[in-house]
């Protein structure tokens, strides 16, 4: 055998360098590292495409199950990628403990050329080398159209392929951790997602209050399930002791290959403002400028529902301003915002909101609020409708303001009201789904569909899990394929609900519950009061969620899992 040593920094996570050696090194337990070097035999080099490292606690997998692919039962982490991958993703963070590092070679087919296994302890050890040997036949290959994509058989992207997600089958394609946190107690946003041109877009902020230490991440997903290149960026001028819990607005344009983040930055006791940070990214993640406007001492708030495309150069924007839901317009070009035709820069729709959210299309306008029941306003000078909320209720609210796209700022309807302690909405040209958390005992959420130009939802209905139990901690909504994804957070679970014919009578389809899959890491089933999201293409659908607004010991950021669902 040959060997080749190549290290990279803390965070970075797995190295794929020459064929021979691979040398990986992540942050394992309170920010400790430990390099791990994955000797290839020289017979198998040849046919070498993929490879896969895994960790599983207290043991290696047998002789027998390395003989296979690696073993999804236990899995606690997993990374894979082409072995002359010069940019690697991030291997994850593993709690305290002894663990089984496996590793496999697999051909362009899947086929397992070689497999190995070292035990470990962490922290305690600083190296450790997994030697693998090399198998007698491929094990483990593809069937017949079924591709290889990072290691794991997958179904094509091809939505015309029998095999990729007929019937919205939801078959997984893959799984795995979010990057490394910057420490045990550091705060987490929910997270965002987006579908871009060719994957997904993960994105999430980490703020450490004592330090005021902050950044945000942004994880690029291929249709295969695998992590591309993790991209992170610091943000300045945070404040220490205040709470960064809100979301991160995501977008993307698929027309123009280019998406748009906004991040909120509160405002200081030292005098430093508040206000609101924008930065465009490609279909990649890599962002290459940015822009800030001041909000002085108010308070921006925001979700990963805040964002709406307009046009190429425009985009709406909704988003709380100390107690106000506002929207506005913003100019994507010189990210600031715009004085739109109205001539107002802004619009207040909703009072005392903890929230704010936005959907459009070429046809609707929607617009959500948390609020409480006496804080539903009129939002415009020509409102017609009637807020439905019972007066002197004592039930948290949701408020809407639906309308046309073509509404100008200062003429938006008075909201809707509707009970729960939050909701998100998404919309499909005419038709709009608002979800939001029941504070019915049973239930996990409520929905609601409307059909622009009408103020009385079409159909309601509600959302209950099988396996999951508690109080929904989080909900998110996609629509695509004429058809309505709900991801809903609760205690120990995440799961994802599927309707058909969204547009027009909607039926429940089927539940998948992510814990009650080996293949999927366990600490899914360590969610706790994080946040989830959801998108969907017409052949895939992702979810993701992080495990708490602040982590604890020992626990992962973490996960996403990428399913497949096509039509017929």
């Amino acid at each position: 055998m040959t060997a080749h040593r190549r290290f990279i920094p803390i965070f970075s996570g797995v190295a794929f360098g020459v064929l021979a050696v691979v040398t990986l090194k992540g942050c394992i337990f309170n920010r400790s590292e430990i390099a791990f070097s994955v000797t290839i035999p020289d017979a198998v080099k040849a046919s070498a495409r993929w490879i896969e490292v895994a960790a599983y606690p207290e043991r290696c997998p047998t002789p027998e199950e390395l003989s296979g692919p690696l073993p999804n039962a236990g899995m606690q982490s997993r990374v894979a990628m082409a072995v002359d991958e010069k940019n690697p993703p991030a291997f994850g963070r593993l709690p305290k403990g002894t663990y089984g590092f496996a590793a496999s070679i697999r051909n362009s087919s899947c086929g397992v050329l070689a497999a190995g296994c070292t035990v470990a302890q962490l922290p305690g050890q600083s190296s450790v080398d997994i030697q693998l040997a090399p198998l007698s036949t491929a094990a483990g290959t593809c069937e017949d159209g079924i591709t290889c994509a990072y290691a794991q058989c997958v179904p094509a992207v091809n939505s015309g392929d029998p095999s990729a997600g007929r019937g919205c089958s939801m078959r997984l394609v893959g799984a795995g951790p979010l990057g490394a946190p910057l420490s045990d107690d550091v705060q987490i946003s929910p997270p965002s997602v987006v579908a871009t041109n060719d994957g997904f877009l993960i994105a999430y902020r980490e703020y450490l209050s004592q330090s005021a230490q902050a950044k945000f991440t942004i994880v690029p997903i291929d249709p295969g399930g695998g992590i591309r290149t993790l991209h992170d960026y610091p943000l300045a001028d945070r404040c220490a002791g205040v709470e960064e819990s809100d979301g991160i607005a995501f977008s993307f344009s698929k027309e123009n290959a280019q998406g748009l983040l906004a991040i909120s930055r509160k405002p200081c006791e030292n005098g430093n403002v508040g206000g609101l940070e924008i930065f465009p990214t490609d279909s990649s993640g890599s962002i290459v400028k940015s822009a800030f406007t001041a909000s002085g001492s108010a308070t921006i708030t925001l979700t990963g529902h805040s964002l709406a495309i307009v046009n190429s150069s425009k985009q709406m924007l909704a988003y709380g301003f100390d107690q106000e839901a506002r929207v506005a317009e913003i100019d994507t070009a010189a990210l600031t915002f715009t004085n739109n035709d109205a001539a107002v820069p802004y619009a207040t729709y909703a009072t005392s909101a903890t929230s704010a959210s936005i959907a459009r299309s070429s046809s609707a306008l929607a617009l959500l609020a948390s609020v409480p029941p006496s804080s539903i306003v009129d939002a415009g000078a020509d409102a017609k409708a009637d807020a439905t909320a019972e007066a002197g209720s004592l039930d948290p609210r949701i408020a809407l303001t639906f309308t046309s796209a073509t509404t100008a700022l200062d003429k938006l309807p008075k909201s809707i009201a509707s009970t729960g302690k939050f909701g998100t909405l998404a919309l499909q040209d005419g038709r709009l789904f608002v979800v939001r958390q029941s504070i019915v005992p049973g239930r996990a959420a409520e929905f609601e569909a409307y059909d622009v130009g009408s103020t009385k939802a079409v159909v309601t209905d509600t959302l209950s899990t099988s396996i999951g139990n508690g109080e929904t901690e989080a909900i998110d909504l996609a629509l695509a394929q004429n058809r309505a994804f709900f991801a809903i957070g609760q205690p120990k679970s995440v799961t994802v609900l599927v309707y058909d014919h969204a547009t027009t009578n909607p039926t429940f389809l089927r539940e998948v519950h992510l814990p009650s899959d080996p293949r999927i890491p366990t600490f899914v089933g360590k969610f706790r009061d994080g946040g989830v999201a959801i998108a969907a293409t017409d052949s895939r659908v992702i979810v993701t969620w992080t495990t708490g607004k602040t982590l604890q010991a020992n626990d992962v950021l973490g996960g996403y899992a990428v399913f497949a669902c096509t039509n017929p």
